[in-house]
């Protein structure tokens, strides 16, 4: 357990094109305990989601192809019907836009600014986790 939550059984997918940054921050997390998966583009993220679902997702929003939003309006349909609530926390360079409104009307949970420090990342998701999956 790290901050109350019980860390090692938490699925987390880490998606963003950018693939340096994907694969550091699903290391990280890996390194503090979860299983994190480094998935490049949305649609994989999809195909992912559909063989495991995830505990959370870390999503860029601008990906070529399906963006961050695409993907959460997808997983939210699919988790509506299985009855079941996936962690959404969206990265975007443009928080201060309509970046972050549109990513709340599409039912994220939290949002990351970027550029972000993979330090960054795994507190607020534990902080979420703890705060989200405690109550």
């Amino acid at each position: 357990k790290r901050f109350g939550v019980p860390i090692m059984s938490k699925i987390i997918y880490v998606v963003d094109d950018d693939l340096p940054f994907c694969k550091l921050i699903a290391a990280a997390l890996r390194e503090d305990g979860f299983n994190a998966t480094a998935i490049f583009t949305g649609e994989d993220a999809l195909t992912l989601y559909d063989q495991q679902p995830p505990d959370l997702m870390l999503l860029d929003v601008a990906m070529p192809g399906l963006s961050g939003f695409d993907v959460t309006s997808t997983v939210r349909e699919r988790d509506k019907i299985a009855g079941r609530h996936t962690l959404i926390i969206i990265m975007t360079a443009h928080a201060r836009s309509f970046a972050v409104s549109v990513g709340f009307n599409a039912n994220i949970d939290s949002y990351l600014t970027k550029p972000v420090l993979p330090f960054d990342v795994l507190a607020h998701v534990h902080t979420l986790l703890d705060t989200l999956l405690t109550e």
